[in-house]
């Protein structure tokens, strides 16, 4: 019994091996392209969109007065605040303390013959007064329903004025003096003139030659 064999080309027994593994290889780097490009334009795909302009819109700054609600709502002056006039009471403000919550503000106050008292929003400054608010730089008294401020006392600032301890002569003082004293030396002048002339100015005495024994 014989047997058949398939006889292959010279060639492609040679490099038969040698163009399989390049094909392999080839096959290799486009299934490795691929796969890269791939996957870059999955990251493309999946990168953050840049923000539509009405988004930006909407980011508008935060104003004052929304920061100053985040640490409580401030405070409402009384309305008759700015209008109140000055009381005519014999009292003085000494000092003040104003705190974040209104009703928990002092201030120190002194009446007219008595001490400085400290005295809290809400209590009386005397019979008929009492503390209704407390500022940076003066109080609100009720006094009778009636609403009076009461300020600090006014620092009275030092003359801006040197004070000179002699006045300095003027020139024509200065000639003046001049004057009278030319005045007062013609006088003593004429004086002597008169007694030399009179005989009245005396003799000087001559001492006595001692006689020789």
């Amino acid at each position: 019994m014989s047997s058949t064999r398939t006889r292959l080309p010279a060639w492609l027994q040679r490099h038969g091996v040698t163009g399989l593994c390049l094909l392999v290889v080839l096959l290799i780097t486009l299934s490795l392209s691929k796969q890269s490009i791939d996957f870059l334009r999955l990251l493309r795909s999946e990168a953050a969109p840049p923000p539509a302009p009405e988004s930006i819109a909407e980011r508008q700054p935060l104003s004052i007065q929304r920061l100053q609600h985040l640490f409580g709502t401030p405070a409402a002056r009384p309305r008759g605040d700015q209008a109140a006039p000055a009381t005519r009471q014999q009292m003085t403000l000494l000092a003040s303390f104003v705190n974040p919550d209104a009703k928990r503000s002092t201030a120190i106050i002194q009446v007219a013959g008595d001490k400085p008292k400290r005295i809290a929003v809400g209590e009386s400054v005397n019979v008929s007064t009492r503390l209704q608010a407390v500022y940076q730089d003066h109080v609100v008294l009720d006094r009778g329903g009636v609403e009076e401020s009461l300020r600090f006392p006014a620092v009275r600032q030092p003359s801006l004025t040197p004070a000179y301890s002699a006045l300095e002569p003027t020139a024509s003082q200065l000639e003046q003096l001049q004057d009278e004293d030319v005045q007062a030396l013609q006088e003593r002048i004429q004086t002597l003139q008169q007694r030399m002339e009179g005989g009245d100015i005396p003799q000087p005495e001559i001492p006595e030659a001692e006689d020789s024994p």
